[in-house]
This record gives structure tokens, sequence and C-alpha cells, in this order.
């Protein structure tokens, strides 16, 4: 059962690398396809954690990073990201998601991944505004 799971699960997300890959893969952004594959689920994974740990009313306070300029901020969630990502391409490499024959039609992948992105951020607008007015 589990390893069915993980197969589902690996699956899922190599039809929305190669969807996200093939989307890139035209004009400016052909030669770093890849990598804008792998940050664009990243941030997607990104926003649907900041919805989950609103709606569950956690809060992860580190105490320094109030403090800190606006430029470092933004090193700290490079340094924050860069093992995720890291660990995306290790389990999602290059070749591999070339030669992966997506089930799924481009079109129709695609408009699904980007109604899910607006899906997410309006649920993440909702959950920070239920946490603001409680």
């Amino acid at each position: 059962m589990t390893t069915n799971f993980i197969k589902n699960i690996n699956t899922f997300f190599k039809n929305i690398l190669y969807i996200l890959y093939k989307y890139y893969n035209k004009g400016e952004t052909k030669s770093i396809a890849y990598e804008c594959a792998l940050s664009g689920l990243l941030i997607i994974l990104y926003i649907n954690l900041m919805t989950i740990l609103a709606f569950l009313k956690i809060d992860l306070k580190i105490d320094f990073y109030n403090n800190l300029p606006k430029i470092l901020k933004y090193v700290f969630y490079l340094f924050i990201s860069i093992p995720f990502y890291f660990v995306l391409k290790v389990l999602f490499p290059k070749q591999q998601l070339l030669s992966f024959k997506s089930v799924i039609n481009y079109k129709l992948g695609i408009s699904l991944f980007f109604s899910h992105v607006v899906i997410s951020l309006i649920l993440l607008i909702i959950a920070f505004k239920m946490r603001i007015d409680f």
C-alpha cells in the first residue's frame, strides 16, 4: 500500500514538473526550463504549506528574523529553500524528466496547474484574513 502511494506521489510530481518544463521550454526561458520547473513547484509547495499552517493557526516565529534588514531576509529564505531545491533535483533528474511521458494532455495540465495556483493563493488570503479577524 505505501509503495503504491509513493509511486503515485512520484508520478504526480513528475507530471507537474513535466508540464512546467514544457511550459518554460520556449522562448527566453528555454535554457533554464528545468530550473524554472523546479522553482515553480517549490513556490506552489511553499504557498500550500503556508496555507495549511495558517488554517491550523501554527506560528513559526524566529526571533532574530524580525530585526533583519530586507536584503538579509531574502538571503535567509534563499538558504532555507536551497536544500529543498537540491532534494527535488536529486529525486527528479533532468534526464528522467525528459524521458517521462505524461498521462495528462499538456493544455489540460497547464490549465489545471494554474487553476491550482489561483485557488491556492485565494485560500492563502482567506487563511491570513481569518487569522487577522480572530
